[in-house]
């Protein structure tokens, strides 16, 4: 009974605060209640009468309390009929916006600011019905003219920061900083600013606001860590060690602080007490091998900037293949080190075992990919791939690869559909451009290959790849030669000693009948170590001037390193071209 009592009371009390300012004191006739247009044309018929209006708007309070609030709007516009007070507007406003008629809502409570513009309480309130509503540039609007009233609104502060946040992160930062400056260190302020800042990459002020929150939180274990991994990113290496230092005098357990402990103590070059940390680590039997992989991880980054640390790494990860034997991640680690040595045996032989045990890492079955392509194991290549895709069929690579493996396993036709898919996942991609369009041209598909070729060109127009090989299938069929002339020479110029462009501008040169500059470049070619082909290019330039026991001298040499070559056998036996 008493507190329905003091609830009354409360309400007559903000009746009478809310309606104590007639914003009109006309006397109009009577008449009936409005109709909604009248509603939204903010036109009511007035018989000033403040008893009533109060009745009314404690009627409609109540109504509110209940949470029904469309009785409570129509009480509230009963009592706008006695008493235009601001007050009763934003009320009406208030329970439009709980409804869901936000239309209504919004011309409620702009009538009230209209009435009583230095009022922040009704522009509070169409700061609710914007945000509610999404309308965001409109709430930043009275947000900041609430400020201009007063500059020290804790709410609108507040609330103006988080709506800038994605917006104008600086700006949002400052009100922040603000709030802060005159409030004090207040926790959810703080918590913005180190948040908003590792955003920014603004490490080091991230890093001050959490250690306002330590001293509001002294025994938070969580956020000191957080502390340390941003002191991290800042590059204050130091400080993050003392912290970490203390963490793990307080929980020596946390294998994880452990591990980021002697990342920092290898950043500070402290590296025999790091080797120490990791030893311990790697040693524990309570720890899992997932935190001990994120160790030797850690020692493996650091390697690239000490190569000392490689053979403890290499140690480290064969122990834990002996220990766990099916865990992935181990012969992964191992595989990325032998890629790295350019062991690709040691890599295959790894990457294979990722899959055996996991077949869905997608990187591991590009690793054997790129391993057995530099083995120059083509059938091999062809195989692996070609399993690899029944788990990843729509792969960039994997589709890749397996064209490149048919190509250089002279299978062209079934290269067409890998790189056909290749090219369909990344259309621009140049190195699919360059070996289709050699692989069309290898299967008599010219108009195609020179149309991917031009493609090609217009993506990427000075791609020497693209000009030595589009130049060379040219001068191949003795089409277009000046073009191939000239796209050769661009070649040239980008890699005046590559072998395979050597031979491509002389055999240009060979195709135009000008043997002696052929002869120039194709010497040069053989002598910086050219393939089978281009040792009896030099064969065939040497015929054609003449010198046919030169020729001889090439094209065996061709033969000893390609026995397989039939053509290259009769061409011997005939002792012409």
């Amino acid at each position: 009974m008493t507190t329905r009592c003091c609830n009354f009371y409360v309400l007559i009390f903000i009746a009478l605060i809310l309606v104590g300012c007639a914003s009109s004191k006309k006397t109009v006739s009577t008449s009936t209640e409005p109709s909604s247009s009248e509603v939204q044309k903010l036109t009511y018929k007035q018989d000033f009468n403040q008893d009533k209006a109060i009745e009314h708007f404690i009627a409609g309070q109540v109504y509110e309390l209940k949470g029904d609030y469309a009785s409570a709007i129509l009480e509230y516009q009963d009592a706008l009929r006695y008493d235009k007070s601001p007050g009763i507007y934003n009320a009406i406003a208030k329970s439009y916006h709980k409804i869901g008629k936000h239309s209504l809502a919004v011309q409620m409570a702009q009538e009230a600011v209209r009435l009583d513009p230095s009022n922040i309480a009704y522009r509070e309130t169409l700061v609710d019905i914007y945000i509610g509503t999404f309308e965001t540039q409109k709430a930043i609007d009275e947000l900041e003219a609430i400020l201009r009233l007063d500059s020290l609104n804790y709410g609108a502060l507040f609330s103006l920061a988080q709506l800038y946040e994605s917006s104008k992160p600086l700006r949002s930062l400052e009100l922040y900083r603000k709030i802060v400056e005159n409030y004090g260190p207040e926790w959810n302020a703080l918590q913005r600013i180190a948040e908003l800042s590792f955003q920014l990459g603004r490490f080091a002020e991230s890093a001050h606001a959490l250690e306002m929150m330590i001293e509001i939180d002294p025994s938070n274990y969580e956020l000191r860590k957080l502390t340390a991994e941003t002191y991290i990113n800042a590059g204050e290496f130091q400080k993050a060690k003392s912290i970490l230092s203390e963490l793990i005098e307080i929980k020596p357990s946390d294998a994880q602080a452990r591990v980021t402990h002697m990342g920092v103590l290898l950043q500070l070059g402290e590296k025999s007490n790091a080797i120490k940390v990791f030893d311990e680590i790697l040693s524990d039997d309570s720890i899992g091998v997932d935190i001990k992989l994120q160790a030797v991880e850690t020692l493996l980054r650091r390697s690239s900037n000490d190569t000392s640390l490689i053979p403890k790494v290499k140690k480290s990860l064969n122990d834990l293949s002996a220990r766990y034997p099916n865990e992935w991640k181990v012969h992964w680690l191992l595989g990325v080190i032998a890629s790295e040595d350019k062991n690709n045996e040691g890599a295959f032989k790894e990457f294979a075992n990722v899959v055996k045990i996991n077949p869905k890492i997608v990187e591991a079955w590009r690793g054997i990919g790129v391993a057995l392509y530099e083995i120059g194991n083509f059938e091999e290549l062809i195989k692996w791939m070609k399993d690899g895709l029944k788990n990843f069929p729509d792969d960039f690579f994997l589709n890749f690869l397996l064209g490149l493996g048919y190509h250089r396993f002279d299978q062209n036709k079934e290269a067409v559909q890998p790189l056909e898919k290749a090219l369909s996942i990344e259309p621009q991609n140049i190195d699919v451009i360059s070996t289709l369009a050699l692989v069309y041209d290898a299967i008599g598909e010219a108009a195609k290959s020179d149309s991917l070729h031009e493609l090609g060109l217009k993506i990427s127009p000075n791609n020497h790849l693209l000009l030595n090989n589009y130049s060379y299938t040219l001068a191949e069929r003795g089409e277009r030669l000046e073009l191939a002339l000239e796209m050769a020479k661009k070649a040239i110029e980008q890699e005046p000693d590559n072998p395979s462009y050597l031979d491509t501008i002389g055999w240009v040169y060979f195709k135009l009948g000008n043997y002696e500059k052929a002869r120039e470049y194709i010497s040069k070619a053989v002598e910086k170590g050219g393939s089978p082909v281009v040792v009896e290019h030099l064969g065939d330039v040497y015929f054609k001037l003449g010198d046919k026991e030169k020729a001889l001298e090439f094209w065996k040499k061709a033969f000893e390193k390609n026995p397989s070559n039939e053509k290259l056998k009769e061409k011997i036996k005939r002792g012409q071209i």
